[in-house]
Order: structure tokens, then sequence, then C-alpha cells
């Protein structure tokens, strides 16, 4: 599988689609996560899961196309954000905050319009080098979310106290009927030191009212929209706004 996507990635059948993150407030697209699309031969499109644990070996190679394409769609997104997953080992370097700044101006991208999500596991490996390099991309103006964030390391990380600008909720907590009074705490939380929080995983109509109700600043999942490839995000941005969840539709319960 390694072998098979490094020469994907140069055969150029690799693709990067979209998924909007709606303000909680207006209802309204605030950005999009790039997702991985492998266009390939024999199976046509696939997602992530099924490739990314066995690709260790070139993660990075990807994670570079990834942020590539990423930023030069999104320089044509006025005012919106675009949010990509670093590889783990990536904020280990301290180069990396060089390398983005690169990335981005090559692509005509402001780098305040570029969030790097994480895993919180991965900035546990190295906390000090994660922290140096997440201060240097906080002062160039690069926002850093942490991604899936409450999937058994969250006491831990939140000792840590990393220049962090949003906690991306991890869609198991989300889901998780019984995890609305944490959720509305933690936010209550987060709030209080600056940080914003994305609810992940959103795929139903109660499920949106509720990380509403919670204070979520974003929410992200098939209640709003599945991801896309780029060329249709343009058409995304001029037919208004997101479905409000007071709409009598409900999507089919699938992950984001």
């Amino acid at each position: 599988m390694t072998n098979a996507l490094a020469k994907a990635i140069a055969a150029g059948e690799m693709d990067v689609w979209y998924q909007p993150q709606i303000a909680s407030t207006t209802l309204r697209i605030a950005g999009f996560e790039a997702l991985a699309r492998w266009n390939h031969p024999e199976r046509g499109c696939i997602g992530p899961d099924e490739f990314l644990d066995q690709s260790e070996e070139c993660i990075e190679d990807l994670a570079a196309f990834v942020l590539a394409r990423a930023c030069s769609d999104a320089a044509h997104w006025p005012g919106l954000v675009v949010g990509v997953n670093v590889a783990p080992h990536q904020f280990a370097h301290s180069a990396f905050p060089d390398d983005i700044a690169a990335i981005a101006a090559a692509a005509g991208l402001s780098l305040d319009h570029l969030e790097l999500e994480i895993l919180e596991n991965a900035a546990l490996e190295n906390p000090d080098a994660a922290r140096a390099v997440m201060t240097r991309l906080r002062q160039m103006g690069v926002r850093i979310a942490i991604d899936d964030f409450g999937q058994g390391y969250s006491r831990e990380f939140l000792r840590l106290d990393l220049p962090v600008s949003k906690i991306k909720l991890a869609r198991s907590i989300v889901t998780d009927p019984t995890a609305s009074d944490w959720i509305r705490e933690f936010v209550r939380m987060a709030h209080t030191i600056g940080m914003e929080i994305t609810a992940e995983g959103v795929e139903t109509q109660a499920q949106a009212l509720t990380m509403q109700t919670a204070g979520c600043d974003y929410m992200q999942g098939y209640f709003f929209a599945r991801p896309s490839p780029g060329r249709d995000v343009m058409r995304a941005l001029t037919g208004g706004g997101a479905k409000s969840p007071s709409a009598d539709t409900s999507p089919s319960a699938e992950e984001s």
C-alpha cells in the first residue's frame, strides 16, 4: 500500500476534497477542512480511512501535497479559513514554520487564513518541540487546531498549556447523547481561555441543536454537507447559508 500510494502521488491520482465548517451563530460557511482523496484507477475515489494507516513512510509527502493544494485553492476564497491536517512528525521539526510560510506564499494565501490540525496524541509525543513550533506558527498568524479531541488523552493534553486557537471535539463525543453536559462545561471553560470549539461529525438535527445550545462556535458534519471536490466549493459559497438545525430534514447517520 505504501508503494502504491507513493506512486499515486507521483502520478497525480491524489485529490483534495473539502468539507464546510459552519458558524453556529450565522449558519454560514466559515471555512473548509481539506481531506485527501485517492482517485484509484481500479477502485475509484477512496477516502483516507482506507489508506492512511498503511502509509506511514510517505505520510509527510501526502501531507505536503494536501497542504500545497489547499493553500492554492483557498487563495480564491476571500475571508475563509482552510483547515489542513498535519503529519505528527512535522511538528517536531524546527524548520516546519518556514516550510509553511513558503508554501502559503507560493499559493498567494495569507497565513491568517490557514489552520493546521494536529491530533492531540501527536502533540503529546514531544510537547516541548510541539510548543516551540506552535508558538512560531501562531506568531506568524497561522491558527492551530487540535483534531479529534477527547480520544483518551484530554486531561494530560490540557495540562500542557499549548498555544492552540481551536479544539475540534471528536465525533464520538458529539454523537454521544450522554455527553451534552460535559460539552457545555468544556465549551465554557475553553471560551474563558480564548479557545474556539468545533463540533465534528454532526449528523442529525438534534445533534446540531445540542451543539448550538452548548455554545460551540462551529459545526461540521454530514448534517450540513459532505466533502466535495474543490471545483464545487465556489458553487457552495454562492449558494447561501447552511442548513438550519430547525429544519425538518435529517440525513443518514454517517461519519464525516
